[in-house]
């Protein structure tokens, strides 16, 4: 009997230990980490500013006009676009181009004209041949100070031929300068000048009225360094009374009839 209720007791012991707890244990559930990546750090931005080289600015001529284009020398048909500076404060300005028979084909009178020129030139061709284009500035008293031409060949078909820029001449005055006041007696007028070879310059002095009070004619020298071609004149003049007048060196002529270049400085003559 007593080995009996051993036995049982064994088997209960048993059957406790497998069976299974009334209060299941459920796992923890696993921490889930998600690995997130830090945000770069901003690099910082080198802003470039893309602004472009202003033009070169051209500067005005102090007297007178430069011709930008079209160059001496071109071969044109119509229309021509002109580009040319002007002397700051010039009064007024005629454009007019003649063919080599001296026919007019274009005239246009500007006022005020500014510093800047661009003008285009209708035109129609009488004659294929050689041409003069002519800039001609005026002072505030009508007298024409200033002067410039341009040598071209007109064309009615053909394409078009575009020489350097620049005139057909030039002339620099070195002495007297502007606003001199010349003693009485012996007035020398020298400079420099590139123009029609063998063709002679001629010196003047006007009134204010533009009344002619001397006029003379003078060669230019063989050329220097710089391609210019000097010249001097002695002048024999006397005067009444202290007189404002308008020294111009000028040249005529040529393959086109006409003036081609005049520059000038005013001076005072003085009284003796």
């Amino acid at each position: 009997m007593r080995r009996t209720a051993v036995v049982i007791s064994l088997i209960a012991c048993a059957l406790a230990a497998c069976a299974p707890s009334t209060a299941p244990q459920i796992p923890a559930a696993s921490a889930t980490l998600t690995a997130t990546a830090p945000a770069p750090s901003a690099s910082p931005t080198s802003t470039v500013s893309s602004t472009p080289a202003a033009a070169p600015t051209l500067a005005p001529p102090d007297r007178g006009v430069r011709i930008l284009g079209p160059g001496s020398g071109s071969a044109v048909a119509s229309p021509i676009s002109l580009h040319a500076l002007l002397q700051p404060g010039a009064e007024r300005m005629h454009i007019e181009l003649v063919d080599q028979s001296g026919a007019l084909l274009y005239r246009r009178v500007l006022n005020a004209p500014g510093v800047e020129l661009r003008q285009s030139i209708d035109f129609n061709v009488r004659a294929v041949g050689p041409a003069r284009l002519t800039l001609l500035v005026f002072d505030t008293l009508g007298r024409t100070s200033f002067a410039s031409s341009l040598a071209l060949e007109l064309l009615t078909d053909g394409a078009p031929h575009a020489a350097g820029p620049g005139a057909a001449g030039e002339t620099l005055i070195d002495a007297p300068v502007m606003g001199a006041e010349l003693a009485p007696g012996q007035v020398i007028v020298s400079g420099r000048v590139r123009g029609q070879s063998g063709r002679p310059l001629v010196i003047q002095l006007l009134s204010e009225a533009g009344r002619v009070l001397y006029s003379q004619e003078v060669y230019p020298g063989d050329p220097g360094a710089d391609s210019l071609r000097p010249f001097s004149l002695d002048l024999q003049i006397s005067v009444n009374e202290d007189t404002p007048v308008l020294l111009t060196v000028s040249q005529s002529g040529g393959a086109v009839p006409g003036l081609w270049m005049l520059t000038s400085v005013e001076v005072i003559l003085l009284a003796e």
